[in-house]
């Protein structure tokens, strides 16, 4: 053992110093430890505490966010779906009142139409009953221009008689 001093002693090893820096050293890592690496450990706790809350939010706000899209996507089709039923609804009720609509065009022209035929044949009958009233004496005046004289009240009534039947 001698022999191992007296080598580090040629060297400029003093055991001394050594074993003063060993006890130095263990008392700034004592010191170090006691008030240093607690705050050090402690704050790095928290942050990995927080950056492991952060990530977790995070995880948990991409999946809200898939479900909220997978939502919103659900309630567009929902609501295309209710826009086309609406849509059909109010062209069938559209075609509907346009049915009905054409079917009370149809029956006021069926109405009018025998309206007008009605009146047509009620004047058409009144000018027949004209015609029929005042034939004879039309006839009497056309022969009575054409023979250029009067006729006499027998032909008259002759005339009127043979007109008539």
């Amino acid at each position: 053992m001698d022999f191992i001093i007296n080598a580090l002693h040629s060297i400029g090893f003093n055991w001394h110093v050594a074993l003063a820096n060993f006890i130095n050293f263990l008392v700034v890592l004592f010191v170090l430890n006691k008030f240093v690496f607690k705050k050090v450990l402690s704050t790095l706790e928290e942050r990995e505490q927080i950056i492991k809350k952060g990530l977790t939010d995070a995880s948990e706000a991409e999946k809200r966010l898939g479900e909220a899209s997978s939502i919103s996507a659900s309630m567009l089709n929902e609501s295309n779906i209710k826009a086309d039923r609406i849509l059909e609804d109010t062209i069938s009720k559209a075609n509907q009142e346009a049915a009905k609509i054409k079917e009370n065009a149809k029956n006021e022209i069926d109405s009018l139409r025998a309206e007008l035929i009605d009146k047509s044949n009620t004047v058409s009958e009144r000018l027949e009953n004209d015609f029929m009233k005042n034939a004879p004496e039309l006839a009497r005046a056309l022969l009575a221009k054409i023979l250029n004289e009067s006729l006499d009240e027998d032909m008259n009534n002759k005339i009127s008689l043979a007109l008539t039947k």
